[in-house]
């Protein structure tokens, strides 16, 4: 009984399969994770098929050939269909037994309900997708920063805030500088270093300077997530081209100037 509630709060399920008999035996948390009558005999082994979309259940069987033919246990996500239509989203171990003599016998596991995590990655992977298709619209780059394994990829409008092509989207973080004008660098290495030790989020205006002069203004913003220890592990941020506001900021300032300057001078000033 202890292990029956221990299963239904964790949402696992055992099983055991007898490849010489084809006689499957399931837990009950296993026959509600399947939605299945326990008060029927668990499906065999031949008729797993009904149990899985077609994708899952070429995948399993794989599994259990390989695991029976080397003894190489696995653990794999597959997706369980109701007998009602509804599907389940399992995380599916699987181990060999043996005799005394170290032959295979059979075969052991364990089936976790992991539905509510698999539906958040999908919902994480569209909104990400959205994200990324509303930076490739917008002449705006995202990244990702794993500071602690020394990796980092970029998405979006690489081409317009970089000129390069979005193969080249991995390792930028590193080679920054090389698209940062000299008197620029040591403001936004400032801005990391104050958003990173002060643990506050990084904020920054700068420009990127292309191999054949062109000079495009970036607003950038980001946030750096920790370690239990305090040390920074990751960061997450976009930039904008504001290249387009620099310059009237630019063209508005210079004709104030003339505007004042004439105005001075008792002259008759066009804009």
């Amino acid at each position: 009984m202890e292990l029956s509630e221990a299963q239904r709060l964790a949402q696992v399920g055992s099983w055991k399969w007898d490849p010489q008999t084809d006689t499957v035996a399931w837990s009950r948390e296993l026959y509600r994770i399947a939605g299945r009558d326990r008060n029927l005999p668990a499906v065999s082994y031949k008729e797993h098929s009904e149990l899985y979309t077609a994708e899952s259940w070429e995948r399993l069987q794989r599994a259990v050939e390989e695991a029976l033919r080397s003894g190489t246990p696995y653990e794999l996500d597959i997706e369980m269909v109701h007998p009602d239509g509804p599907t389940t989203w399992i995380r599916a171990r699987g181990e060999v037994q043996r005799d005394t003599s170290g032959g295979i016998v059979g075969l052991r596991g364990t089936a976790q309900d992991v539905t509510e995590r698999k539906l958040a990655e999908t919902e994480l992977t569209l909104a990400n997708d959205r994200l990324r298709l509303a930076m490739e619209s917008g002449k705006s780059v995202g990244w990702d920063w794993d500071i602690k394994n020394g990796r980092d990829s970029w998405f979006g409008d690489l081409q317009t805030i970089f000129g390069l092509p979005a193969e080249n989207c991995v390792g930028l973080v590193e080679d920054l500088h090389r698209y940062l004008p000299p008197e620029d660098r040591w403001r936004v290495l400032e801005a990391v270093t104050i958003a990173m030790e002060g643990k506050k989020p990084y904020a920054a205006e700068f420009r990127i300077l292309w191999p054949d002069g062109t000079v495009r203004w970036l607003t950038a913003k980001g946030k750096f997530y920790y370690s239990p220890n305090g040390a920074p592990e990751r960061m997450l941020g976009m930039a904008v081209d504001i290249t387009e506001r620099k310059l009237m900021e630019v063209a508005l300032r210079e004709s104030e100037e003339r505007f004042a300057v004439g105005c001075s001078s008792g002259k008759d000033v066009r804009l």
